[in-house]
This record gives C-alpha cells, sequence and structure tokens, in this order.
C-alpha cells in the first residue's frame, strides 16, 4: 500500500508561491486584517468590513479537499486572512480529522485500502452505506490517501499522496491561520459512542479556532457555553424543507425565527440560493431580504456553494467573478462571507472588483473586440449581439463579411447556414450543396439563399455552443433571438455609438470573385465609403483575413484601414522569411490564444515563442477566442478567465483580445491593479516528482513563408451570360430566319437529350462506385456474408416507395438524418432513413447498423429488413414504428395517448430485457452506447422498440470492454466512460437509468434545479433525503406510488459512478418483470432470456459496490432485490 507524503506542509504548494499573486488583493488583506481605513469599497456587511474568503478544504478547486496543499496554497494565493474550512469527522479513537464527507469513499482510496470493511449506518433517518471514519482509529488511517472528490476535475494530484489531517495536524502545518470548523454529524457520533463537545472543548485547549458552525442548532447550544470567548459560532442552514434532528424542526421554519439562533449563534451560513433564487431553467429570480433580516437581527450572514467550475446561472454568463460580486456589491448588499472552493477567485472579487466605477470607457490598449458581438449571451452577428457588445464596454465590434445569393453584403458569423441559423429544420434545407472550395461535406450557405429569404421570418438565428460536447450550453432563453444586419447596418451601428472602431473579417474572396462573380474587396471598401468612414478620423477600420491576397489587394490600394491577418490554427513559431512575408501585408495578426502555449491534457507544458517573435518583427499582436465556460481554459488559471486574461496582458502585452464575452474583459481593464501573472508551466512540473505529470509533447508546427504567400485573387467572373443574342446581321428572307430558328431549336433538343443521357449514365456509374465501395465495407463486418446479399433493396424500389422522398412521407429525423415512411411493392409499411450528412462518419455509422442489426432477433429492437448501397451514405430499411418516441409520448403536451404508469413500467422492463439480450444473450456483446428515450420507438401497442444502432459497439465475449473514442449524448452519457474512455456494458446500464429517471419524473434531461445541479443528481439528491415524491410525476403517484419508488431505487443503483458497482441489465430486467407481476420466459435466447434463473440475487460487478453520492458519487440505499425465487 503506498503511504502518504504526510503532512509537512506544502510539498507542491511552496513551488507555487510564485505562481499567483495579486495586488490588490493583498491591499485589501493588509486592511481587512487590521480592519482600518483602507478598505478599497464601503462593504455593506454587519461590521464593515471586507467579506472574509473561508477556503472549504482549502484551494480544494485544484488540489484534493483538505488536503496540505490545499491549504498551504490558500494561504500563499488568496487574501491574508482567509479562513480554513474543515469539515471535522471523528475516529474511532476519537480524533477529529478534516475530511469533505462523512462516508470516506467519496474522497480518499479507502475502499482500496481496506476493501472489507465496508459498513451500513443511518445518519439523518437514510441508510448510508460506504467507509465511515469512526470505525478506523487515526493510526489506521495513516494508509488512507485523500483524492479529487468531483470528477470533472483533475486527478492529477491523487498521485501525491496526501495524508488525512487532523484537526491538530492542520493547525501545526499552516501557522497562524485563520480556522474554521465545520461539524455537520454531531447527533451521528452520539449515537456511536463519541462525543463531539468533548473533542472541541479539548482542542480549543490547545489551539485558536475562530470560526465553529453546525446545521444542528442543538448542537451549538451545547457548545455555546464552552467556547473561547474569540470563537464565533454559526448555524448552517440546509434545504428548507430537511429536518434538524438535533431540534426537530425544518430549516424553513428556522428562517423565519432568526431571534432563536441569535441567542445560540454569532451568524448564519445559507446556501446561495437562500439569497438569490434561481428558476427551473437556471436563471435568477429577485434577490430576497433574508441578509437584511440576518443582519437587523445582528447575525452575520455568509453564503455558501461557490466554485468556479459549477454550472452557475446564465445571468453570470459563466463568469464566477460576476457570481461574486452579485453576493458582496452589485446586488446591493453584502454576505459577510463566502465558502468557496477556488478562494483565489473570491478574494480577486472582493479585493480587486467590488469597488470598479461606471467611468466612460477607456479606448486604451489592449482593445476589447468582440467575436460576433457578444456572442456568448446572444446569437452571432445578430443586433442584439452587436448593442450588447457596445453596454458591455467592446471598444470594437467585428463583422465577418458574406454574400447572399443577390450580392448583398451581410454579417454572419460562417458562410454555411447550418453553423448559425435553424436553416435544417426550414423549407430551405432541401438547397444544400457540396462547395469543395469551401467546405468537403455539403452545406447551406449564404449566397444559396436572397437577402430577403435570410431576413424571412423563416430563418432564425442559432446561438453559439462551443463547448456543448461538456453539456454547456449559452442564455437559452434568446437561443434563436435577434435579427440579422446586413453590412450597411453594422457599419451605421459603428459610426453612431462609443467605439474605437470596427473590424472587417473577410474570407472566400477568391471563391466569391471566381464563382459568384462579386469583387468582395471592392464591394466592402464601397460599403466603408457609403457609410462615412472615408470622411472622419475617430473611428479604426480594421479588415481582418486569414487569405494573405486580400490583404495584399488593399495594401495595393493604398487603404486607410489597419490591416490584420488570422494566423493559421495549431502553430507554435514563426520563421524569419514568414515574419518579412507577413510586415508586407499587414499590420497586426491575431493569433489563437492556444498556440502561445503546448497544452497536454489541458495542462499548459511550456510556452511558445510565437508572440515574442511576432512583436519583435513589429507586428501588433491581438489573441482570439477567449471564453468564460471554465472548461475552454487549462488547468493553470484555476476555471478564472480572468486569470486567463490577465495570463495574456501581462506576458505579452496584447494589442487587443477577441472575446465572446466583452463585458470579463472590459471589468478587467477597469481593475486599479493588475494582478501578477502566473508562471505557465508551473502546474505541469510540479506534478514531475510524483510522475503523475501528463505526457511531454513534441514542439508545435512553425510557420514558413510558404504558408503566408498566396497568388492574386483570380479576376471577377461575370455575374450575367446570355446564351443567344440577337445581332444586326441582314436575314435575305423571312424563311431563312424561320429555318435558322428551326435548327437552332434542334440543337438545344439534341444538347437537353445529350446532357440528360450524360446525367444518367454517370449517375447510374455513381451507384456503382457507391454499391460497391459499401457493399465491401458491409462484407467486411458481417459474420454471415449471405446476409448482406439478402437484405439489398435498389435505389429505384426506394424511390418509389418513398414517391421519390416526398416530403410528405416525412416521419421525422434528428441531426444526422431524415426518416420517411415507404410502401414497398409487396405492400408493407417500412421507414426508409435517409443521411443528410455525407461524411465518412455517416457511412461507418450507417454500415455499422446494418452489421450489428443483421445479426440479432429480438422483439424489443427494432427490426432491420434491409440497406440500399447505391448511394453515398447507404439507405437503411427498417420495420415501420407508427407511435413516435417515447420522448414523444413524455415531453409533449396532451399526447394522443397518455402513458399510465402500467405503461411506462412496462416499457421499461421492455427495454431493460432488449438491453440484457444485447449484453450477454448475443453471439458477441454489443454495447449501444446511446440509450435514450429519443432512440425508444412505441408501436401501435405502445411495445418499445430499441432503435438507432449507429453508435454501437461490439465487444468480444471474454473481453469486459474496449477503450474508444467518446460517442453518445450528454446528459444521457456513462461519466466514467467519459473520463476513462474505457466502454463497457455498464455504460449502457447507466444510460437506461437516465431513461428510468425520466420515465419516473416526466422531465427532460436539460432540467436544471434551483441549486443548479443536473436533473440526474437532483432526482438521486431527492431519493437519498426521502424526498422522492417532489419530484415524481403526479400521475406515477397517483397509480403506482410504491412500485414507482421501487423503480426509482433501480434507478439510482444504475446511476452509481463506478461501472462496477452497477447491476447488470439481466438483473434489472428481473426485478421489473418482478414488479409487473408476470411470468419469465425462459424458452428462447432469441426473446431476450437466459435459463437457470433460480435464486435470483440482484448483483453488480463488485459484492462491496461503494453507493454514496456527495458532489463525486451517488448516494443510494442498498436492498436485497429478490428474496425467493421468482414464479418460473
Amino acid at each position: 500500500m503506498r503511504r502518504g507524503r504526510g503532512h509537512g506542509g506544502g510539498g507542491v504548494s511552496a513551488s507555487l508561491a510564485a505562481l499567483l499573486c495579486c495586488g490588490c488583493v493583498m491591499v485589501l488583506a493588509g486592511a481587512a486584517a487590521a480592519q482600518g481605513p483602507w478598505l478599497p469599497y464601503a462593504y455593506k456587511t454587519l461590521s464593515g468590513d471586507a467579506p472574509r474568503v473561508v477556503a472549504k478544504g482549502g484551494f480544494s478547486g485544484v488540489f484534493p479537499d483538505s488536503s496540505s496543499d490545499a491549504y498551504s496554497f490558500t494561504l500563499m494565493a488568496s487574501a491574508a486572512g482567509t479562513t480554513l474550512w474543515c469539515d471535522v469527522q471523528l475516529t474511532k479513537d476519537g480524533v477529529g480529522v478534516c475530511l469533505r464527507d462523512i462516508n470516506m469513499d467519496n474522497c480518499t482510496n479507502v475502499a482500496q485500502a481496506y476493501p472489507a470493511r465496508k459498513r451500513t449506518y443511518v445518519i439523518d433517518g437514510v441508510r448510508k452505506n460506504g467507509w465511515f471514519a469512526l470505525d478506523f482509529t487515526k493510526d489506521e488511517l495513516q494508509s488512507v490517501i485523500l483524492t479529487q472528490a468531483i470528477w470533472s476535475r483533475t486527478y492529477s494530484f491523487d498521485s501525491v499522496g496526501y495524508s488525512i489531517l487532523s484537526v491538530t495536524d492542520l493547525l501545526s502545518i499552516v501557522k497562524q491561520p485563520s480556522v474554521w470548523l465545520n461539524v455537520q454529524h454531531d447527533t451521528f457520533y452520539k449515537e456511536h459512542g463519541l462525543n463531539m463537545r468533548n473533542y472541541i472543548f479539548s482542542i480549543q485547549k490547545r489551539v485558536s479556532v475562530d470560526y465553529i458552525s453546525s446545521p444542528e442548532l442543538g448542537f451549538l447550544q451545547n457548545i455555546s457555553g464552552t467556547v473561547r470567548g474569540k470563537t464565533k459560532l454559526v448555524f448552517s442552514f440546509l434545504d428548507k424543507s430537511l429536518l434538524d434532528h438535533s431540534i426537530n424542526r425544518t430549516y424553513g421554519s428556522l428562517l423565519s425565527n432568526l431571534t432563536l439562533i441569535k441567542s445560540i449563534a454569532f451568524g448564519i451560513m445559507v446556501p446561495k440560493t437562500y439569497i438569490w433564487p434561481v428558476t427551473k431553467d437556471n436563471y435568477l429570480q429577485p434577490s430576497t431580504s433574508i441578509v437584511a433580516e440576518a443582519h437587523n437581527a445582528g447575525l452575520e450572514i455568509y453564503a455558501s456553494d461557490f466554485a468556479n467550475d459549477r454550472i452557475i446561472p446564465y445571468n453570470y454568463s459563466y463568469d464566477p467573478l460576476a457570481e461574486y460580486l452579485n453576493f458582496i456589491s452589485d446586488g446591493g448588499f453584502s454576505v459577510d462571507g463566502v465558502l468557496s472552493e477556488h478562494p483565489f477567485t473570491a478574494s480577486e472579487a472582493i479585493g480587486c472588483l467590488a469597488s470598479l466605477n461606471s467611468s466612460k470607457t477607456d479606448h486604451g490598449e489592449p482593445l476589447v473586440i468582440s467575436h460576433n458581438g457578444a456572442s456568448g449571451d446572444y446569437p452571432d452577428c445578430t443586433d442584439l449581439a452587436y448593442h450588447s457588445a457596445i453596454n458591455d464596454g467592446a471598444d470594437v465590434i467585428d463583422c465577418p463579411v458574406q454574400v447572399t445569393s443577390d450580392g448583398v453584403l451581410m454579417c454572419m458569423s460562417s458562410i454555411n447556414l447550418l453553423d448559425t441559423t435553424n436553416v435544417q429544420g426550414t423549407t430551405f434545407s432541401s438547397r444544400s450543396s457540396v462547395v469543395p472550395e469551401i467546405q468537403a461535406t455539403a452545406g447551406i450557405f449564404t449566397f444559396n439563399l436572397t437577402w430577403d429569404d435570410i431576413n424571412s421570418s423563416t430563418l432564425k438565428p442559432k446561438i453559439s455552443s462551443p463547448v456543448s460536447d461538456y453539456y454547456l450550453v449559452r442564455n437559452p432563453r434568446y437561443t434563436n433571438q435577434g435579427k440579422f444586419l446586413k453590412l450597411s447596418d453594422f457599419l451605421a451601428i459603428g459610426m453612431d455609438t462609443d467605439l474605437s472602431g470596427v473590424m472587417i473579417i473577410i474570407e472566400n474572396a477568391a471563391f466569391v470573385a471566381k464563382s459568384l462573380g462579386i469583387d468582395i474587396v471592392d464591394s466592402v471598401n464601397a460599403a466603408l465609403s457609403a457609410a462615412g468612414y472615408d470622411n472622419q478620423t475617430t473611428k479604426q477600420v480594421l479588415i481582418q483575413s486569414k487569405d494573405s491576397a486580400v490583404l495584399v489587394k488593399l495594401k495595393q490600394q493604398k487603404t486607410k484601414c489597419k490591416l490584420v491577418y488570422t494566423l493559421p490554427l495549431g502553430i507554435g513559431d514563426a520563421s524569419t522569411s514568414s515574419l518579412e512575408a507577413m510586415k508586407n501585408f499587414a499590420n497586426a495578426v491575431v493569433v489563437d490564444r492556444k498556440s502561445v502555449f503546448t497544452l497536454s491534457r489541458a495542462f499548459a507544458i511550456r510556452q511558445n515563442s510565437l508572440v515574442k517573435h511576432l512583436q519583435s518583427a513589429g507586428l501588433a499582436v491581438y489573441a482570439q477566442v477567449f471564453r468564460n465556460e471554465f472548461v475552454s481554459q487549462p488547468l493553470d488559471f484555476f476555471a478564472d478567465e480572468t486569470v486567463e486574461i490577465n495570463y495574456y496582458v501581462q506576458s505579452f502585452n496584447l494589442s487587443g483580445i477577441i472575446t465572446d464575452f466583452p463585458k470579463t474583459v472590459r471589468r478587467y481593464k477597469k481593475m486599479p491593479d493588475y494582478m501578477q501573472s502566473i508562471d505557465v508551466g508551473s502546474l505541469y512540473q510540479l506534478l514531475q516528482p510524483f510522475k503523475a505529470q501528463p505526457p511531454s509533447l513534441p514542439p508545435m508546427p512553425t510557420l514558413n513563408a510558404s504558408s503566408v504567400e498566396e497568388p492574386p485573387l483570380p479576376p471577377v467572373a461575370s455575374r450575367k451570360r446570355d446564351l443567344l443574342r440577337y445581332t444586326n446581321t441582314r436575314l435575305p428572307s423571312l424563311a431563312m430566319g424561320v429555318g435558322i430558328g428551326m435548327f437552332v431549336l434542334l440543337l438545344v433538343l439534341a444538347a437537353i437529350f445529350a446532357t440528360k443521357r450524360l446525367k444518367i449514365r454517370k449517375a447510374r456509374k455513381m451507384r456503382e462506385k457507391f454499391f460497391k465501395r459499401n457493399r465491401g465495407l458491409l462484407l467486411r463486418q458481417l459474420v454471415d456474408k449471405d446476409i448482406a446479399e439478402r437484405m439489398i433493396f435498389s435505389l429505384e424500389e426506394l424511390e418509389k416507395a418513398t414517391n421519390k422522398f416526398d416530403e410528405a412521407r416525412i416521419l421525422g429525423g434528428g441531426g444526422h438524418g431524415t426518416v420517411y415512411k415507404g410502401i414497398l411493392s409487396n405492400q408493407r409499411v417500412v421507414a426508409i432513413k435517409v443521411s443528410r450528412l455525407v461524411v465518412q462518419r455517416e457511412i461507418d455509422e450507417f454500415i455499422n447498423e446494418v452489421a450489428i442489426l443483421s445479426q440479432i432477433n429480438h422483439r424489443n429492437v427494432v427490426k432491420l429488413f434491409g440497406c440500399c448501397l447505391e448511394t453515398e451514405v447507404p439507405l437503411l430499411v427498417y420495420e415501420f414504428v407508427p407511435n413516435g418516441t417515447l420522448y414523444d409520448h413524455l415531453h409533449v403536451d396532451n399526447p394522443q395517448r397518455p402513458l399510465t404508469w402500467k405503461d411506462r413500467l412496462r416499457i421499461a422492463s421492455e427495454v431493460a430485457s432488449s438491453l440484457a439480450y444485447l449484453h450477454s444473450a448475443a453471439s458477441t456483446s454489443v454495447v449501444h452506447r446511446d440509450i435514450k428515450t429519443s432512440n425508444i420507438l412505441l408501436d401501435d401497442r405502445l411495445t418499445a422498440k430499441v432503435s438507432d444502432f449507429g453508435a454501437s459497439r461490439g465487444i468480444a465475449i471474454d473481453q469486459s470492454g474496449v477503450t474508444t473514442g467518446i460517442q453518445g449524448t450528454f446528459g444521457y452519457l456513462d461519466p466514467e466512460y467519459y473520463y476513462t474512455r474505457r466502454l463497457t456494458d455498464k455504460s449502457d446500464v447507466y444510460s437506461y437509468g437516465v431513461m428510468l429517471v425520466e420515465l419516473l419524473t416526466r422531465t427532460k434531461i436539460m432540467y436544471i434545479s434551483p441549486e443548479g445541479v443536473s436533473l440526474v443528481a437532483h432526482f438521486v439528491t431527492s431519493l437519498d433525503q426521502g424526498e422522492l415524491n417532489e419530484i415524481l410525476d403526479e400521475q406515477v403517484i397517483e397509480e403506482g406510488e410504491e412500485e414507482g419508488k421501487q423503480v426509482a431505487e433501480i434507478a439510482a443503483m444504475c446511476l452509481r459512478m463506478k461501472g462496477e458497482d452497477r447491476p447488470t441489465m439481466r438483473s434489472v430486467e428481473m426485478r421489473l418483470q418482478g414488479l409487473l407481476g408476470s411470468e419469465i420466459n425462459t424458452s428462447v435466447i432469441g426473446e431476450g432470456h437466459v435459463n437457470g434463473l433460480n435464486g435470483l440475487t440482484f448483483q453488480g460487478g463488485n459484492a462491496n459496490a461503494g453507493d454514496n453520492y456527495c458532489s463525486r458519487r451517488y448516494s443510494i440505499e442498498e436492498e436485497i432485490l429478490v428474496s425467493a425465487s421468482l414464479e418460473r
């Protein structure tokens, strides 16, 4: 067993001492500590002092909670006087230790150190299974190390080997800290013969404790007479509906009796939603009066639950600093302190930003340049995005210029409307085309539509979601809001507002000249002139392009505009020849922000020389694109976008910052004193002694002159070509004129006939080519080669079946394809799936689906009749399932046939049966990989049919899983698979658990609870706290409450974070069939059942599976599922 590295303070964090320091934070720290007149802001706290920063478990947003380095780094990186928080748990021998959760499995490796010592306890009325400190002595815990409790955070520091600290250890490794002890479960420890009161009293004789908090008011009352006068008691509120078991009152009732609390405690701590409530769709509601009420009662009030890498209300635009400021200044009140897992950001907000004034915007460098307007909050390049950018303090707004089919210049972030609008769901979706000069796949481009088409009510903008892979979306209430703008409208906005200037982005100029007959450079110049930019000197015009030929032409025209060259992505340096080439046509360059350092697994491992060499050549440097979402930043910046911005400004003296969120950059520019920059690569270096650093990578490529220099733009093609033209030739007679006319007509008819013949021949050859290629791909995957011949449909047959794919035959579809209703020649009704995208991945998925479904025969799996291989992406022919999807029945208002509880239970059982068959009864185990309610079809009897096997993966019978890329739908995706890339059948079990939650709650997976957590986390927490009825669908409660609770327990077991702790789908199927009271069919494998199920137990992969949930793992009540054999 690896031993902990002891608790010598700051083995890692000592090396971080020079990492981070904020001048204004340090000024605040000294002032706050002295409580003198140096405070930068008149805070509305109870005392008038700056709010206190309380570091939950130290800097637990980076290091394992309550580790020595988490505490040491807090004191180095945050304001002096920051208070260190310790959640106190008691060991068997009565020693208080700092542990994030009462169940040690949530934050340590105890399950590996002591696998046989798992226990079950009832805590606050809820059964919890796991490993608990009271079952171990302090010496025994020396073999246990702390681990990161939040799965989305890096686990690299787990390898350091941090020992569990006692309270006295904490006080010995950090000198003269301010300490806050939180006692969460005094009643529990008292029930098991341990006395928290006596422990607190004993340590107070040896060390100084500034704060003691507890959610048990009875405990605080019990110790109030024994604590020293300096120690402040704070009562912690939990959810309003929960019970404080020490006095048998709900927290909601105590909220209205602050006078009682004041008689015992000095202050209160409340979840931040007590102060700023949040709607179900994650927007702020008006603040409550609780801060004023607490202050009026003479109580300090602290807000909890702050962390930078957590989904916060959309009002904050993913900016954690904006959230802190709303609690300390911007909301019109100040809490007396904040409990944070990222204490540096809290210190930054309190010390550097609370005193900012709203003076006139300073247009000095670095310029704040919008990226498609304020696209972090509104759809790209719309009036809303531009006006928001201006209001948020942008110096420059940008317009990527695109061209419509009628020659109108407009602002659009992409030439492909599929990227930026809802065009796919409109009547314009038929106008797709493939333009190799722009992209290899089909698109619907701005030049496929007129300006009137684009500006019509049919087409709507679509907000960008650059990190949607992480299930982070932007401002959903405004997803399709705003109006598109012509370039002329954009330029008018720029002229009429307080801006430093405008940036015009020109791309695809060669294609536009050659294929559309438009000189976009001259057209932009004409628009600038018409808008009055030629006759003024106050507004700067920047023209940006990645095409050097555009900038060369403007240089030759002696333009007054500033010319900005966009460097390619993924370069780390620029050669001397490329620098000289760029200086010939550009005044400035735009670099990708990730080109300035080399990244490995989100760690910055070294700083590159690119920016230094660009600036040495005399080129101004702008960096793009800065985003607030915490997943977009390297770990070195602590999920704080302001720290990242500061690094670029301080390290490189940038001329401009291009951002989706201008407000964040503007606020940084207003700071009275900038922070010192972090040392990029430090975190990576700190892990090297422990061999825990991510792999090193070779230097990034160097830009060469050949990549910069381009041929001149081609001449502009004629936009109109006349096929026939009358001339002044004298005709000898009318007959000759008629004869010539007839001759021309015959020529035209012959040309049409020949062209048609050529098209038919070409189409036939293409069909033969696609058939040969797709048949080869299919044969390589099929076990039974004859299947490939028996399942083939011709394209002609399917065109007849769908009336040439008539729009009236469309049944539905998603992002990848459209499904048509077809009637074959034998009158069989089928569903035909047609891909919308022609990319290799689509081809592979369609072939994969044929290969998988051709080997499956189960009544609850949609039947594949065959496929057509004569198209670039094969067409799939399925049985027709007439009743839509399970998603439709659950989430569409007033469905034609509402699902009863018995229907839902039966559907759950049928889906479980199909998955059990796929996992264990098929010749090769098949993992579906995309189980969700929209992939469960229902027939006319509401029988479930699992569909869409494009992402499925076969796993050999002798393998437990495979390591592969991530596929699936976020929200349903197994987190263990996501973080480890290890795909097993238990990945389907997790997705199935999410589906059960939807069945039980009739709530969409996108739901965010008022506490800011996902539907799954909210569901499991409700179950764990005995509040299941609050989240269950009313129909479930009315028709089958007891069965619903049992299904909820099954769902929670499926949702365990460790795959090995989840049940098998066979076990789930048997339990659900038991609830249905139906006879188990054990006759044929093809129907998804196996023989020999006597003495059934509900088994997972691990008999000692952990099943608790805090922030890392879900907590559920374990139970025996089947105590007697079921009827056969």
